[in-house]
């Protein structure tokens, strides 16, 4: 929750260890880590070290390590204020959406 759209990067570094073979302009946005920094401009160098490396990163996102594993974030991720329950969030929602219609009723009256 505290990450900010400049604290994440597009890289390749998280596909490349995922043994993912995306085409190279194609990238995914993560939340910059220390896996991220040590591998990021050496993309080669990882790729010459995967066995050992997509072991270790296979037991950090199984352990909840996110100084090595990714969180996938966009550079809306300034707009997460918290982490409610999913009632809590289909209800909000619900009455965002409610109040939009409402509104968008009272727009087309007046015309």
């Amino acid at each position: 929750m505290a990450a900010r759209g400049r604290d994440t990067q597009r890289t390749r570094v998280f596909d490349i260890v995922r043994r993912r073979d995306w085409p190279q302009p194609y990238t995914g946005r993560a939340i910059r880590n220390r896996f991220m920094e040590r591998w990021v401009g050496r993309e080669d160098d990882l790729g010459k070290t995967l066995d050992e490396e997509t072991s270790s990163f296979r037991a950090a996102v199984t352990a909840g390590d996110f100084e090595t594993a990714m969180v996938w974030a966009g550079e809306g991720v300034d707009l997460i204020s918290d982490v409610a329950p999913a009632g809590e969030l289909v209800r909000r929602i619900g009455a965002e959406s409610e109040a939009c219609l409402r509104h968008a009723s009272d727009l087309i009256h007046k015309f």
